[in-house]
């Protein structure tokens, strides 16, 4: 009985690795179809999960959305959909003005989610979330970050300069403001950011 009971409480506290045992149990008793089965189905789950959360966040059902991911990432946290499922948690606590949970939730997207598609649009919501919380020590920080991974040719890098430029201003930090607007106002990425970093550059002596 009391190996049963620590089994049990086992179970409780570790209820993922918990399933990953019963995956392999399952493949040892009776065949690596049925393992497949079982791993599939709980990818269906996760998926499950994410297609309701993601068409109430489409609806601006914010709670039943963040409902549905968290239960994504909670419940499935290897799944495939669980990054993309962290990515909308913190958007759905954007929109509902979260602004500390979205920063969590985009921190734990960045440093759990390697080279995921999303990555670079994550880090320059996270540093506009971070510049508009008035946090700008930390947006400087998630600039240095996303340019010593990125490099300064990715097409995002405009707006990371720009940002930048605009945090360490804030911060008093002139001279390394206007190299950073600099910068961005001379990559080769035609965008608005590049723009806004030219008139910035320009306006920095009256400012």
């Amino acid at each position: 009985m009391e190996v049963l009971d620590k089994v049990r409480a086992y179970i409780k506290t570790n209820p993922e690795a918990a399933k990953r045992i019963l995956i392999l149990l399952v493949i040892l008793v009776v065949g690596l179809p049925a393992g497949l089965w079982y791993i599939r189905s709980a990818e269906e789950r996760a998926y499950a999960f994410f297609t309701q959360g993601y068409y109430a966040y489409r609806n601006r059902n914010y709670g039943q959305a963040a409902g549905q991911f968290n239960q994504l990432v909670s419940l499935h946290p290897n799944s495939k959909f669980a990054a993309l499922g962290r990515y909308y948690l913190g958007m759905t606590h954007l929109a509902n003005n979260n602004v500390d949970e979205a920063a969590g939730q985009f921190k734990y997207f960045i440093d759990e989610s390697g080279r995921h598609y999303l990555r670079e649009r994550v880090f320059t919501i996270w540093m506009a979330l971070e510049l508009n919380a008035g946090r700008t020590e930390n947006c400087v920080s998630l600039a240095d970050r996303f340019l010593t991974e990125f490099g300064r040719t990715s097409s995002s890098s405009p707006e990371v300069l720009y940002r930048k430029g605009v945090a360490l201003l804030r911060l008093g930090r002139a001279d390394e403001a206007g190299a950073s607007f600099k910068e961005a106002a001379e990559s080769k990425e035609n965008n608005i950011f590049g723009s806004l970093a030219f008139y910035a550059q320009t306006a920095r002596p009256q400012l």
